[in-house]
């Protein structure tokens, strides 16, 4: 088996495991969200395909594909998400994968337009900035619509992940599993935002 065939079968099983991390941990549920993994050296990437569940991501259903989106292997069509992730592969080298989920923590804490602020001691120490919170029109990035990601990152170096506003967390790192579990913090980390609000106004009502 060549080199190329082993990093492809490598990065489907690092997205598979994420995929049954994201489910196990309740960040995402249905056919929503999707994953990818870059193959490294190629200019490929594996991603999950459009309407597959976490929970269904096995080797036949994943896509290879290159940045521009045509297909090297697979019969399914990639994530309608295939800009966003192709776009910060050509971008930046160093992101080996990406996961993005439909958290509902996250989504919620969205919708008050703020970034999300870091207020435990693992998320400082983990994620270094507040979490970015975008706002989109469209129910998918378009091409023009990566410049205020990449100004984000650009400007916060080391930046792990942003949210899109009614959409949910988008997360990066060197592998899936890496990715999955920044997510995970993050929804935590809104989670527990939304109870230190809910504790407060009910102990400012006793």
């Amino acid at each position: 088996m060549d080199i190329l065939k082993q990093n492809i079968i490598a990065a489907k099983d690092d997205l598979i495991l994420a995929a049954r991390r994201a489910v196990s941990s309740g960040l995402q549920t249905g056919t929503g969200g999707n994953i990818s993994v870059r193959v490294p050296g190629s200019g490929l990437m594996v991603v999950k395909a459009s309407g597959v569940a976490f929970d269904e991501c096995v080797h036949d259903n994943i896509v290879v594909t290159d940045f521009q989106g045509n297909v090297q292997e697979g019969n399914l069509k990639p994530t309608q998400e295939f800009v966003l992730h192709a776009s910060l592969y050509e971008k930046y080298g160093n992101i080996g994968a990406i996961v993005h989920t439909h958290s509902p923590y996250s989504i919620a804490w969205t919708y008050t337009k703020k970034d999300l602020p870091l207020i435990t001691q693992h998320a400082m120490l983990k994620l270094k900035h507040s979490i970015p919170n975008l706002s989109y029109d469209t129910p998918t990035i378009p091409k023009e619509g990566m410049l205020e990601i990449y100004k984000n990152m650009d400007e916060k170096s080391g930046l792990q992940a942003f949210l899109l506003e009614g959409h949910g967390i988008v997360a990066i790192g060197k592998s899936a599993v890496k990715a999955c579990q920044t997510a995970e913090l993050i929804e935590e980390t809104a989670k527990i935002v939304y109870l230190d609000a809910v504790l407060k106004s009910t102990l400012k009502e006793l």
